[in-house]
């Protein structure tokens, strides 16, 4: 039998197969654990590098704007020894625009040539697309080449550089299977003139749009099999441009084509009526300022026009009817929504709490509502001194401290009712709980409060996965 000293002597540390380990860290779904795993030992810490690539998005930004681009130069070094093998480890990549791309003059070849490999990737976001294409002619193709790539994000800057390599060449020239294009700054005049069609485009986001330029023609041709479309942000007026007008032109150009239906539309108030959708939408989502008295007229049409299932809206007092409310789902819509998320914002406003409350119940009892996410906000830091005194702050810090007399109060509203989210704002203070209503014998059950608020809106379908980065909230 051996000597203890012999014992330890004689101990040999098993060596696991790396195969196995990485196998393994793949199960560490937050960066966080593993990490903490890959700083344990040498082993676990080159086991940890395909799941952390795996998890992180590469963004190639240089710290400095002068001097080689030495994160373009690291990661070509790193993928180069194994192209095939660290290449398909790469999911994400984000490109910043290349504000002096002299300096990348001498790496942009060889980056082509690594992205040939990027097997794996699946997003790709890239800032300044002309000034990138510009560069060399060889990183389209590259890019074209990738047989996985699900979502493009594209920055523009056709129109500060319309000279450059243009975006639409981008677009016309790329073949791989992308179904999520998401663009900022976008000239649609410049998209319509290349007739060209992308049939796996499912999801098309566009920000910095003026009035204008919400040109409906060029998408139904190009996007025939669009699912989702968000209208982003609008810059300016219509620059004296008639809205109808512009609407008449939308609505005329879908006597010849249109799409039959839609999952999500979302936008503005004014960027919607301006498009004039003239199908059905399964989704309505206003995004934007909260609705105004000023704009419920074009709200309305919009509706009746798309006639959802689903609508989420924000309604503000501030510049809203309380009376109103009713009509932000008009009646001849009414029939066919079943699913509601309403945001009721008190900030600035000088309402009845309780008038603006019945006026939702009036609202609520109309509809055929089986899922609700009612929100309460006054988040009114101006007034926050009067956070005990104000009748708004008080009537939502009642329902928390009661939220079950609520829930019933609601449950016997709309008798359809299943599932139930209250969500209150409260200056920094805020909570989502989540009810289930059922009713027994005739009488009204309520069940809850569960949290796991996310989980439930999107088995209800109200948060579409990879939707303004919803997914990482």
């Amino acid at each position: 039998m051996l000597g203890s000293d012999q014992s330890i002597a004689s101990f040999k540390r098993p060596q696991c197969n790396l195969d196995i380990l990485c196998n393994v860290m793949r199960f560490l779904r937050w960066k966080k654990d593993l990490l903490a795993m890959m700083q344990t030992c040498q082993s676990l810490y080159r086991a940890g590098v395909p799941q952390l690539l795996r998890m992180i998005e590469v963004y190639l930004l240089e710290r400095t704007t002068k001097g080689p681009p030495n994160l373009m130069i690291s990661f070509c070094l790193f993928i180069t020894p194994d192209l095939h093998l660290r290449g398909s480890l790469v999911h994400q990549l984000k490109l910043p625009e290349p504000w002096d791309p002299e300096r990348y003059a001498d790496i942009i070849k060889t980056f082509a040539s690594v992205v040939r490999h990027l097997s794996n990737l699946k997003l790709f976001e890239i800032d300044g697309c002309e000034s990138w294409l510009h560069l060399d002619d060889s990183l389209l193709p590259a890019l074209s080449s990738l047989q996985n790539l699900k979502e493009v994000r594209i920055t523009s800057r056709a129109k500060q550089y319309p000279n450059s390599y243009n975006m639409v060449q981008f677009l016309q020239e790329n073949y791989s299977p992308v179904e999520f294009l998401n663009i900022l700054d976008f000239n649609t005049a410049t998209f319509s003139v290349v007739d060209v069609v992308y049939p796996r485009l499912k999801t098309f986001l566009l920000h910095l749009l003026t009035i204008d330029e919400i040109v409906i023609e060029p998408f139904l041709v190009s996007l025939p099999n669009l699912t989702s479309l968000s209208l982003g942000s609008i810059l300016g007026s219509a620059n004296g441009q008639d809205i109808n007008e512009l609407r008449r032109d939308n609505i005329h150009a879908q006597r010849a084509r249109k799409w039959s239906q839609l999952d999500i539309i979302c936008g503005e108030v004014m960027a919607l009526y301006v498009l004039g959708l003239q199908c059905h939408v399964h989704h309505l989502m206003e995004r934007g300022s909260p609705l105004r008295e000023s704009s419920l007229w074009m709200w309305e049409t919009v509706v009746e026009d798309t006639q959802p299932k689903a609508i989420t809206l924000r309604v503000g007092f501030c510049n809203f009817d309380v009376d109103d409310v009713p009509l932000v789902v008009p009646p001849r819509a009414r029939a066919n929504v079943t699913h509601l998320q309403l945001n009721l914002d008190f900030n600035y406003a000088e309402v009845d709490i309780d008038e603006a409350m019945e006026s939702t119940f009036v609202l609520l009892r109309s509809l055929p509502l089986v899922f609700l996410r009612l929100g309460l906000e006054w988040t009114d830091f101006d007034r926050q001194d009067e956070v005990d005194t104000d009748p708004v702050p008080i009537y939502i810090n009642k329902i928390d401290a009661n939220p079950e007399a609520f829930v019933h109060r609601i449950a016997d509203c709309v008798s359809s009712l299943k599932t139930f989210l209250l969500t209150t704002f409260v200056l920094d203070s805020s909570g989502t709980s989540v009810w289930e209503v059922s009713s027994v014998d005739g009488k009204v059950k309520v069940e809850g409060p569960r949290r796991n608020h996310w989980q439930v809106m999107r088995s209800e379908g109200m948060i579409p996965l990879n939707w303004f980065d919803l997914q990482r909230e």
